[in-house]
């Protein structure tokens, strides 16, 4: 899977930041929790704006992922990282949500893997990750290779393990409600695990917060849900590829999944 920034021959000069030489990291849990009581932008999505979004990803799909591929059943609550309270009402945030910048344009999927890691309390670098999940210059890395990372530097071998959900080009309601509803399992249910978002970015349809209107394929940690479950937290780590992209985001859920369909994510 090929991250954005890979994508940048067609960014307007100056829209880009120097990549770090190595993982720009949070502050730490109170950067996450204090970043959670910003407000969100509820922007709802045009039955036209999804159904081209919609067109665009069907017909320039390479990957084609089975529609019925969904996350295994948990065998067990898996127990761990506490979620914070955000200080707007109905919001809850994992309190050490980690966020690092990718060391290089195309380690989104190491980064993700490396900050879900660490907010699970088990760190691991960026390379290392990268090198156990074979991810490649050209095409990032897939979704088998991320799931597997998962499963080996984050998920629990006595619990429930990280499955992938695969999503329409234009999500169906029932896929809708599934996300919230796999998301906030994991944030609370579960004892507070990440959640790994596959974005595709269409030119002319909706985008992470900071990124450029271009095609762009970015593996996201998830870590909140708030606002009624309207709004999703996330943290992004095109820090070091796009000067204007925040470390951690609120972003309309619905937006969010639109952005995934077609993809997925892993839960």
């Amino acid at each position: 899977m090929r991250c954005g920034a890979l994508l940048v021959t067609t960014v307007a000069a100056g829209a880009l930041a120097a990549v770090s030489p190595g993982p720009a990291l949070a502050a730490g849990a109170g950067v996450a929790c204090a970043a959670a009581a910003a407000p969100v932008a509820h922007v709802e999505l045009s039955a036209e704006t999804r159904q081209a979004v919609a067109a665009y990803k069907a017909a320039h799909d390479t990957a084609r992922l089975p529609a019925t591929r969904s996350a295994g059943a948990r065998r067990v609550a898996r127990t761990g990282a506490l979620a914070c309270a955000a200080a707007a009402a109905n919001r809850v945030v994992l309190a050490n949500l980690n966020q690092q910048g990718q060391i290089t344009n195309y380690y989104c999927g190491p980064a993700t893997v490396a900050e879900m890691a660490t907010t699970r309390g088990t760190p691991v670098d960026q390379r290392t990750s990268a090198g156990w999940m074979g991810t490649d210059p050209n095409s990032g890395t897939s979704v088998d290779q991320l799931v597997r990372g998962l499963n080996h530097f984050v998920g629990d071998p006595g619990g429930g393990s990280y499955g992938f959900a695969s999503l329409a080009y234009d999500p169906t309601s029932d896929q809708r409600a599934g996300f919230v509803s796999n998301v906030r399992s994991d944030l609370t249910t579960y004892g507070g695990w990440p959640v790994a978002g596959d974005a595709w970015e269409v030119p002319g349809g909706p985008h992470l917060v900071g990124h450029p209107d271009v095609e762009i394929f970015h593996w996201i940690e998830i870590g909140g849900l708030g606002d009624g479950d309207s709004a999703t937290y996330y943290a992004d780590s095109a820090t070091t590829v796009w000067s204007g992209v925040p470390a951690y985001s609120w972003i309309d859920t619905q937006t969010l999944v639109t952005i995934l369909g077609g993809r997925g994510y892993a839960w």
